[in-house]
């Protein structure tokens, strides 16, 4: 678990991206590509890795495919710090967190994340640690004091529906979602998870509630949280819950993929946006590739 402070301006936009599994034959190269070149394409645009950079899976892992890996988990690592080069140099990249598939890795090799992560430390001289671990709650500030709290897992708990209804199964994931992060900390105006492989954003539903006043019956909405300040609990029912998707196809041409044999349905490829305007967020949203 980290705690991470970071200073930040008024209006930004923050991506949360990860499970492209680098060095896995199904990986979506165009996808992290766009992703990549968005947040880099403007100004004040970050990004938060939330894990599973690497494939990391070896030969004696019993979920090892010969046909399906590129090559060993230390040149997936090379590959990888090369393609987030521009994203570090200039400052993008906030954290970077552990995945399951670098947590395996560990006890047969150590800890290639947080080795990398500091190999970046030393190149770019960061005052906030890279390293996310596999847990970090970030603490966004500016001049005028703290914005919001967000609160960002690798995750580890599966998000499925068997319902034949696309509503029905849609509303049961968001709501598998929120009880899975909602319990954690209760002072994060946005919470997110990587890992199940699923692009979904559960927004915030402004609900009507009256108050009197002066004689008067009056109607008002909740909304996520309240006022400029994030420092106190919010009612889990007024914050944003994202699973921020993946960039691993299910199928590729020529090979049998691990989803394919798990008969799991395509993957819907993507990352997650969090718009934030005058030290708010506006919308957290997701985005395809």
């Amino acid at each position: 678990m980290q705690l991470i402070p970071i200073d930040v301006p008024e209006s930004y936009e923050l991506v949360l991206w990860g499970d492209n599994q680098e060095g896995n034959i199904a990986q979506s190269k165009e996808g992290v590509k766009e992703c990549i070149e968005y947040i880099m394409a403007a100004p004040n645009r970050y990004c938060i890795h939330m894990g599973d950079a690497l494939e990391a899976f070896w030969i004696e892992d019993n979920r090892y495919q010969q046909d399906t890996c590129l090559e060993p988990p230390l040149e997936q690592m090379k590959v990888f710090k090369k393609t987030i080069d521009p994203l570090v140099k200039e400052g993008r990249m906030l954290a970077l967190l552990l995945g399951n598939h670098e947590l395996r890795f560990i006890n047969r090799a150590g800890n290639i994340t947080k080795f990398m992560c500091e190999e970046i430390q030393k190149e770019t001289a960061r005052k906030f640690p890279l390293y996310g671990t596999y847990s970090s709650k970030l603490e966004l500030n500016d001049s005028k004091g703290l914005q919001w709290k967000l609160y960002t897992t690798h995750g580890k708990k599966s998000i499925n529906s068997v319902s034949p209804d696309p509503g029905r199964r849609r509303a049961y994931m968001e709501f598998i979602l929120q009880r899975h992060l909602e319990s954690i900390f209760g002072d994060c105006l946005v919470m997110a998870k990587g890992h199940s492989h699923k692009l979904l954003v559960k927004k915030p539903i402004p609900t009507l509630y009256l108050t009197s006043s002066k004689g008067k019956i009056l109607q008002n909405y909740t909304k996520a949280g309240s006022g400029t300040t994030r420092d106190f609990y919010i009612p889990p029912e007024n914050r944003w819950y994202a699973c921020t998707g993946s960039f691993l196809k299910s199928y590729e041409l020529g090979v049998s993929t691990y989803s394919e044999m798990a008969e799991h349905p395509p993957t819907e490829l993507g990352y997650i946006k969090i718009i934030v305007g005058d030290r708010d967020v506006q919308d957290v949203v997701e985005v395809k590739v």
